[in-house]
């Protein structure tokens, strides 16, 4: 992932896509993002079996902790911990501000 984006903070469209290749690893991935395991247990239970939604919700609770500054860099790392890597992740990002900086690409 290109430098430039590593300190900036992941957008909602990001997060949601991201939600939907993560599967079930998504309380791994509160752990690696630093939330309580309780609050990871209220999160799997108000979504059930729903693993995106489930890791929609981590995502944007981790985004939301004002302890951490929630970077690409910090769910990068978390990815990686998780052995989902970050190529997921590069390609969401690639798109997404491929789009912002082109939008009227191929028009």
């Amino acid at each position: 992932i290109n430098d430039e984006y590593m300190d900036l903070i992941p957008t909602d469209e990001i997060l949601d896509k991201l939600a939907h290749v993560i599967g079930t690893v998504s309380f791994q991935l509160g752990i690696e993002l630093g939330l309580p395991i309780t609050s990871i247990d209220i999160i799997q239970y108000n979504n059930g079996r729903d693993l995106v939604a489930q890791c929609k919700d981590i995502l944007f609770q981790w985004r939301e902790d004002q302890r951490v500054r929630p970077t690409i860099r910090v769910l990068v790392q978390a990815l990686v911990n998780i052995d989902r890597g970050a190529k997921c992740l590069e390609e969401i990002i690639k798109n997404r501000w491929c789009e912002e900086i082109h939008p009227t690409r191929g028009s």
